[in-house]
Parts: structure tokens; C-alpha cells; sequence
């Protein structure tokens, strides 16, 4: 049995994909992203009332979602997202609640997901993101 993916592993995978974009690249990658157990998710609004921060891409709403505490922190500390001294709030979801979201999110005009945003920058459009699942998890 595999171990499960590490954000080391996805890095590597999605520096080799920016490298050389193939099929067998691109499906280790979706592999290594969909096998983690749960997803990071920077909040906004209010602590009573959190929401996922949404990111533009070409003028489209997208859900940034990071595949690692780290990667997390590095946005929002690049971003000044947060003050000296102060930890970095992260929402979590599972790949497999964030693909059962997705007609709601369609529905709030949000056009995909962008995964690891200043760092890896991988997107999928969210129509293609229950199908990403499926196809990770036979």
C-alpha cells in the first residue's frame, strides 16, 4: 500500500506539470491532491459567520483552497492577511465534501478552484471537479 500524498509531493508533481505538460503529469497530480485527507481553506467574514475566500482569475470568482497548512500561511502572510504574532485561522473541508458543494457554489457564480494560489497555482473549473474525484477514487 502507497503512502498518502504530502504537500511535498504536490509541489514536485505540479513543478514537474509546469515543466512538461502531459496527461500521465497531470493525472499524478489530481491523484496527489484528491488522495489528501482534508483541504485548507482561508476564512473571511466574521468568526460567527466564516466564508472561503474567493479569489479572480480572468475576472471569475474562484475558491482558493491550499493543500497544506503551510502553503496556507504563506499566502496569507504574503497578503498581510494577518498581524505579527498571530496564527493563521483555516477552514478545512475533505475532497469528497467540497465535490458534493459544488451546484452551490455553481449557483453563487464561482467558476472553479484554484489550488495553492502563489505557489503552485493549479486550477480546475468546478464542473470538473466531481469528475476529478470519481476518477481518483475508483
Amino acid at each position: 500500500m502507497s503512502s498518502p500524498a504530502s504537500h511535498h509531493d504536490i509541489d514536485r508533481l505540479a513543478a514537474a506539470v509546469r515543466d512538461q505538460r502531459t496527461p500521465a503529469g497531470f493525472a499524478a497530480l489530481w491523484r496527489a491532491i484528491f488522495a489528501l485527507e482534508s483541504w485548507y481553506l482561508l476564512p473571511t467574514g466574521t468568526p460567527d459567520d466564516p466564508r472561503p475566500m474567493l479569489g479572480l482569475v480572468e475576472e471569475r470568482s474562484y475558491l482558493l483552497v491550499f493543500t497544506s497548512e503551510r502553503h496556507l500561511r504563506s499566502f496569507a502572510n504574503d497578503r498581510s492577511a494577518v498581524r505579527a504574532n498571530d496564527g493563521v485561522a483555516a477552514m478545512t473541508i475533505s475532497p469528497a465534501s467540497l465535490a458534493d458543494l459544488v451546484p452551490g457554489l455553481v449557483e453563487q457564480g464561482i467558476t472553479g478552484v484554484l489550488f495553492d494560489q502563489g505557489h503552485n497555482d493549479v486550477a480546475a473549473p468546478l464542473a470538473a471537479l466531481g469528475m476529478l474525484y470519481d476518477v481518483t477514487h475508483p
